[in-house]
């Protein structure tokens, strides 16, 4: 409801000069002479062929950064992919869930790669500059990727259902236990008769 409120009280792209985007269900397209600022996509993906001075985020989309486009800030896609072409360039962090990150021959990501439920993919003359962490998926990288940082895949569901499920678990036994001490604190200490 917030979403619907919001899209109809903003229009689609803010203005037409203005360098920010927001798109409720139709797809962002930047030219390769165009310069932007943040991108924000709603239910559609983002297809960059120029530069984007600041970050990219997509809930339910793609990001497809086309070859040798650059992206100043980071990317960030909700249940959906991140590609970053052949020699295409992003200055930050790159966080994926739900999906996979593919980074194509010579492609640059300057940050960290984080993805959850998914893979990331590292081609030859790739490179990633901070450390690459899967959970849920696995970090695949050819033999001519440059890997900055540390690599950590936690392939498999259960990593997913630890990380995510667990701290509702003990809140739950937190719960549960103080309820226990208040019913017990509530119930009537028998009297105990004492003989004259």
């Amino acid at each position: 409801m917030v979403a619907l409120t919001f899209a109809l009280l903003v229009p689609s792209a803010f203005a037409k000069g203005s360098a920010d985007y927001t798109e409720f269900g139709h797809d962002i397209r930047i030219a390769a002479d165009q310069k932007v600022g943040e991108l924000t996509c709603f239910n559609c993906s983002v297809y960059v062929r120029g530069q984007v001075g600041g970050d990219i985020t997509t809930f339910h989309g793609n990001v497809v950064i086309e070859p040798n486009a650059v992206v100043a800030g980071e990317v960030t896609s909700f249940l959906g992919d991140i590609r970053a072409g052949i020699g295409s360039k992003i200055g930050g962090d790159t966080t994926v869930f739900g999906g996979n990150l593919v980074v194509e021959q010579d492609g640059m990501v300057g940050g960290e790669a984080t993805s959850f439920a998914g893979d990331i993919r590292v081609a030859d003359g790739a490179k990633i500059g901070g450390n690459s962490t899967a959970i849920g998926g696995a970090v695949r990288r050819q033999a001519g990727a440059t890997m900055g940082g540390e690599v950590t895949s936690m392939q498999g569901t259960m990593w997913l259902l630890l990380i995510f499920v667990a701290p509702f678990l003990v809140l739950a036994g937190i719960v549960a236990l103080v309820i226990w001490l208040v019913r017990r604190n509530r119930r009537p200490t028998p009297v105990i008769a004492r003989a004259a």
